[in-house]
Formats: C-alpha cells, structure tokens, sequence
C-alpha cells in the first residue's frame, strides 16, 4: 500500500490518494485526520492517522518507532534562518508504522511498513 497525503496551505482540505496492490490506479482520499498520540510531550512526535479513500475504504496508521528525523535547515547557520522565512521549518520524521484496514470479507487486515511524516513550521 502505497499513500500520498497533504494539507496544502491555508485548508483543512486533503490533498492525496492511496494505492493499494490489487488497484489499478490510486484511488483519492475523501479524509484524513491526524492526530497526536503518545502524549502531547512525546518527542519525536507520535501520530495516530485516520484515512478514507473515496472508493469508500476505511485506514487507520499509527507510528510506532522512529527511526530518522530530517531537518535540512537546521546544521546552516544564517543562510538556513534565512531560507526559513521563506519555506518555514521543514521536519521530516521517518517510523516503523502499522496500516490497519479491513479486507474484502470483512476481515482485519494489520500492514507493517515506514510512515514518513513532514511538519512545516511558520
């Protein structure tokens, strides 16, 4: 399963699709919600996920692990509090996360794989 997903700027809109093995395209995602999860001091931050593909499929992911954090702005003195007035503070956290779904019967369905979630600071 692959998943695609943003909030663009200034929206509360979902912008992203998912992609499962069997499908022959990517279907879009109607929502998606996500949500803190482990505490509000958890660092890095935890996040419980909750998808719905427009084909009426129901996800839930949660991270579990991390494993990376990208900041590129950070290790660049002046020239990156420079560039962060302009694109903000990109963070990309990188986990071991689990897909939970139902199958075509009805049946629970657990994925394990890697989540990347990037937050933009103002």
């Amino acid at each position: 399963v692959l998943i695609l997903a943003r909030f663009p700027r200034d929206t509360e809109q979902v912008d992203g699709w998912i992609w499962r093995q069997t499908d022959a395209a990517p279907v879009e995602l109607a929502s998606l919600a996500l949500e803190p999860a482990g505490g509000a001091a958890a660092e890095p931050p935890q996040w419980q996920i909750s998808l719905a593909s427009r084909s009426g499929a129901v996800y839930r992911l949660t991270t579990e692990r991390a494993i990376h954090r990208d900041a590129p702005l950070e290790g660049h003195g002046l020239a990156g509090r420079m560039l962060r007035s302009l694109v903000g503070s990109p963070v990309t956290h990188t986990y071991r996360a689990l897909l939970e779904s139902a199958d075509a019967n009805g049946e629970p369905v657990r994925l394990p794989g890697i989540a990347e979630v990037t937050l933009v600071g103002e």
